[in-house]
């Protein structure tokens, strides 16, 4: 299983990655640290990643901009996109849903992250 975490803060991409690897250590976390960086990621790879998780504010490319870029190309409309984001504003927050994407507000805790990511993916490690 492939993730692409998508997040300007080099912090939380660490946390989030060690959290999938507690998962399961054969998940492979790539990482981008804005929306222009993860669309050149996925153009340029060539195994698409199972589910991207896109935080919605960073600099070059927030992840809502990124979400719509990702909705309109077919090789991508798929994957399923969950929007990891500390935000509040809930018209962020709806128009990413109707774009399509899930909702994950980070989590306070390291242990309430790996059981949120555990839920998120149950469906796909079972596999």
């Amino acid at each position: 299983m492939i993730i692409l975490v998508v997040d300007d803060d080099a912090e939380d991409i660490e946390l989030f990655c060690e959290a999938v690897n507690e998962i399961d250590p054969g998940i492979s976390c790539v990482e981008a640290y804005n929306g222009v960086d993860a669309l050149k990621i996925l153009q340029r790879d060539s195994l698409l990643p199972d589910f991207i998780f896109l935080d919605i504010n960073m600099p070059f490319m927030n992840g809502q901009k990124c979400l719509a870029e990702l909705k309109r190309n077919e090789v991508f409309v798929e994957i399923p996109v969950i929007m990891y984001s500390t935000t509040t504003d809930q018209k962020q927050i709806d128009d990413c849903k109707k774009l399509g994407a899930s909702f994950l507000t980070k989590p306070n805790s390291y242990a309430e992250l790996v059981t949120a990511l555990r839920d998120i993916m149950a469906e796909k490690i079972a596999k």
